[in-house]
């Protein structure tokens, strides 16, 4: 910042800066400059951002920009001033939950290494000590290691505009997914170059807001791990979703596909899996939407750009929980094809099986790494009425005689739902453990 001030026929300059920058310029003593930067070095130790004031006087020079250099004969530092700038008092938390979730946060800024460094350390930022300034990037920036060296590098301080696209250039090329934060002018070609560009909404130029994919209404580091976290429950909520619905399929495929096998009658009539999809299976599904955060949702680390919603492990799950419980309710048939039941009877069996086991199921489905029925089940309202929907709707679908007509159904007796339950809790369990098992491999 320079400003021209004229008092009694008198023009003096004042100038506003980075230390740095204005010792460079200034015409002092040698001595002068060294007891100046000593001053400096105290102030950033403390975590302080310093400002040098200098002036010239009878100050008769150009102030268009090819003639400022020339004409700051007589440039002399007055004072240095430092400025503490504290962090919110949420922001160590946020970067905290932000590094267990395994998000590398960098700080980039114009300051003093020393200074950021110590802001850096206050804040928790892990490998705090690893700095780079803006002039050893501009010296490495061709080597080889370049990119390795920013990826584990945490502080980057007294960096240029240039050097900010550098950084995240060199990020990118390691395979990172990039996100920048800015509210400057000069903030605007990285926050374009990054994979998400982050603009501060309250302090933030114009510049940088269109520059960017997303904009902060509050400024704050927090909404934006906030967001990851949200991100999380909703793509763990989406994968339990589609893996119910699929699951579920392949439970009917799979007692169908052993029937044929064996020569045996179809276990279940079309209509009854019309019914288990449309009518059973829906509800449920969708009031996975609504679950809770998991406990370990920030403690697991970021899933690769390259995997897919449907990739080999979702995959595996789906077609082993399938095979288990489809094998389970063609075990249901045979039992009670030994006996005199109908055909219809032994269908309504096999019918009332699938839709109870597979709705307990859901306790497999709704938690990663542990058994779903804990104090976080009845969290989910939606959920909790959906299975108590989906089960009194099976009730009339075996009860009552217009649905017995309808459908095909007969009501089934009471040893009958023995053996249902017993082979819904039986399969559930046995998914249940082979899952964690699996997980913990």
């Amino acid at each position: 910042m320079i400003v021209v001030y004229e008092k009694e026929g008198k023009r003096e300059l004042i100038i506003k800066g980075a230390f740095d920058v204005i010792l460079n310029l200034a015409d002092q003593p040698q001595q002068v400059k060294e007891d100046l930067k000593e001053q400096n070095e105290m102030f950033a130790e403390k975590g302080q951002r310093v400002i040098a004031i200098a002036t010239i006087s009878d100050y008769d020079g150009g102030l268009a920009e090819e003639e400022l250099e020339s004409s700051l004969a007589g440039l002399k530092i007055q004072g240095l001033v430092g400025i503490i700038d504290p962090p919110r008092p949420d922001a160590y938390e946020s970067i905290e939950d932000a590094q267990n979730a395994g998000i590398k946060v960098k700080m980039i800024t114009g300051d003093h290494p020393k200074t950021a460094s110590i802001i850096a350390k206050d804040i928790g930022l892990a490998d705090y000590d690893k700095i780079m300034t803006g002039k050893e990037i501009d010296e490495q920036v061709d080597s080889k290691d370049f990119a390795r060296i920013v990826d584990e590098t945490a502080v980057f301080a007294r960096v240029s505009p240039e050097n900010k696209m550098q950084i995240v250039s060199a990020l990118k090329e390691e395979s990172e997914v990039v996100s920048m934060t800015g509210d400057g002018v000069n903030d605007a070609p990285a926050l374009n170059d990054a994979n998400i560009g982050v603009a501060m909404g309250v302090r933030g130029t114009e510049v940088a807001k269109e520059a960017s994919d997303m904009i902060l209404t509050d400024d704050r580091f927090g909404t934006i791990v906030d967001a990851v976290e949200e991100g999380r429950i909703i793509f763990d909520n989406i994968k339990k979703y589609v893996s119910f619905l699929f699951a579920c399929n392949m439970v009917e495929i799979v007692a169908i596909f052993a029937s044929v096998v064996f020569l045996l009658p179809m276990p279940i009539a079309p209509l009854h899996i019309l019914f288990l999809n449309l009518i059973i299976d829906i509800a449920p599904a969708m009031s996975l939407s609504y679950e809770p955060a998991e406990e370990n949702v920030m403690a697991r680390g970021p899933r690769s750009k390259k995997d897919s919603l449907v990739n080999r492990h979702f995959l595996s799950r789906i077609v082993f929980s399938g095979v288990i419980i489809g094998l389970a309710a063609f075990a249901i048939f045979c039992i009670l094809l030994n006996g005199e039941q109908s055909g219809k009877y032994l269908q309504t069996a096999v019918f009332t099986f699938m839709a109870i086991a597979q709705l307990m199921h859901i306790l497999n489905i709704r938690k990663t790494n542990s058994f779903g029925f804990d104090r976080s089940f009845f969290q989910n309202k939606i959920l909790v009425g959906a299975i108590i929907l989906s089960v009194a709707l099976q009730l009339v679908a075996v009860y009552v005689p217009f649905m017995n007509s309808l459908l095909g159904t007969e009501p089934l007796r009471p040893i009958t739902w023995v053996i249902i339950l017993v082979g819904a809790v039986l399969s559930t369990a046995i998914v249940g453990v082979l899952n964690r098992i699996k997980y913990h491999r």
